[in-house]
């Protein structure tokens, strides 16, 4: 129910003109954009978006004033600007090293919010900003084990909020490690009360509704496998796509189930770059 959903939310607006073999997968994305930035249809020169599927063959046109970052599935980033446009998308092989690895990711982050739509164009566009506080976290997650206090949030009701925080499943015996009133909507527990390799609980209480939610915490050596494994990806993306970095870092969270890091992430994200789209769809995802 939730990925038909997001489906519904993210396929916006699709085009019936155009026709893709059902055998040709995209070939590249758009993670960054600035200005205008087009791709050549059968009805002349359309305005591209963000996760827009790209194939062999299509025509990027950039303004003057633009730039954009196309992204091969199973390649590297490559910056366009007007210099270089119109510029022609390319035919790419997929391969096993560190550096194809990152663009593996991203044409997964495709395929996930697409599904089966993904060899469809469509016009991906989140419009108005993207509320973190109206997620409710940590909620249904893994979360790599930190060095600083696991952050709860959740919408803004009327306060005072009681959270009271677990161990164990709350369908089963548990015993209450934590217990605290805030008239915030989110809270800072500390790290000593939690342990490695361990599920927790928590609700919620407020005059006008309840929430409750559960989290696992990774072990130290799992979570720093993963964050090598993340780090040995982003070193083949040049540093200057800081946004595209901060793209394909949450999806290898999100591939890890680790949904409060990937949210914390793309929230962080979106407070340097407010404009994205790209980081807004991946948000409406988790």
């Amino acid at each position: 129910m939730k990925k038909t959903l997001v489906i519904c939310i993210l396929l916006i607006l699709i085009y019936p003109q155009l026709f893709f073999s059902e055998n040709k997968p995209p070939t590249a994305t758009i993670t960054e954009i600035q200005g205008v930035v087009e791709v050549e249809r059968a009805n002349g020169w359309e305005p591209l978006a963000p996760l827009f599927p790209l194939f062999e063959g299509d025509k990027i046109r950039v303004s003057k004033q633009g730039k954009a970052v196309v992204m091969y599935l199973g390649g590297s980033p490559i910056l366009l600007i007007e210099a270089i446009s119109p510029y022609t998308i390319k035919k790419t092989s997929p391969g096993k090293s560190k550096k194809e690895k990152a663009g593996q990711k991203l044409a997964g982050l495709l395929n996930k919010i697409l599904g089966k739509e993904s060899r469809k164009s469509v016009n991906l566009v989140v419009r108005g900003d993207i509320d973190c506080s109206r997620t409710i976290q940590p909620n249904d997650s893994s979360i790599l084990f930190p060095n600083e206090n696991i952050a709860f949030c959740w919408p803004g009701q009327q306060p005072p909020y009681l959270i009271k925080i677990f161990k164990g499943d709350l369908r089963n015996e548990t015993e209450c490690i934590y217990n605290k009133s805030t008239n915030d909507i989110s809270h800072l527990v500390p790290i000593e009360i939690f342990k490695e390799n361990t599920v927790y609980s928590w609700t919620l209480s407020s005059p006008l509704e309840d929430w409750d939610g559960s989290f696992i915490l990774k072990n130290k050596t799992d979570t720093g496998l993963i964050l090598k494994e993340i780090a040995e990806i982003l070193n083949e993306i040049p540093a200057e796509y800081s946004l595209t970095r901060a793209i394909v870092k949450s999806q290898l969270l999100i591939d890890h189930k680790l949904f409060y890091d990937a949210n914390r992430l793309i929230c962080e994200s979106l407070s340097i770059f407010p404009d994205n789209e790209t980081l807004k769809l991946m948000l409406l995802t988790l």
